[in-house]
């Protein structure tokens, strides 16, 4: 797996902008050099998927890679290429279960975090924050 070398990650601000699709357009042309991660930890399932739904479109469109986080179920729900997943949840190996079709990420803060992913058979690693922001 070749894996875009810039990662563009959404939150429920972003998602919920009205010139969102226009900004995302823009973004997803760069075609196979992005990953665009679809976030939203605060949003309940249904919203998150009208999101995903409306966006997974104009991602493809542009053949960039469609990520999306901490939801195996909405990733095989809309055919991601690959899920991101954070320290609370599904384990590597369940979220291959619910989205056997997509690749695996796990989100990291440390080497311990890093081997435990590596072992459980992540097919990359985001490395998160390693100083406090104010949002981290």
């Amino acid at each position: 797996m070749t894996l875009p070398r810039l990662h563009v990650i959404t939150d429920g601000d972003v998602l919920a902008r009205a010139d969102f699709h226009r900004r995302l357009a823009a973004i997803a042309s760069l075609g196979g050099r992005v990953a665009v991660h679809l976030r939203d930890r605060k949003a309940d399932a249904r919203a998150f998927w009208n999101a995903v739904e409306r966006a997974a479109p104009v991602v493809r469109e542009h053949g960039a890679m469609l990520v999306v986080n901490a939801r195996p179920d909405i990733a095989a729900l809309v055919g991601a290429d690959a899920m991101q997943l954070g320290g609370a949840d599904l384990s590597v190996p369940d979220a291959r279960r619910v989205a056997p079709g997509a690749a695996v990420g796990r989100s990291v803060h440390g080497q311990e975090e890093a081997r435990r992913a590596v072992a459980e058979g992540a097919d990359f690693l985001i490395l998160g924050n390693v100083h406090p922001t104010a949002s981290h």
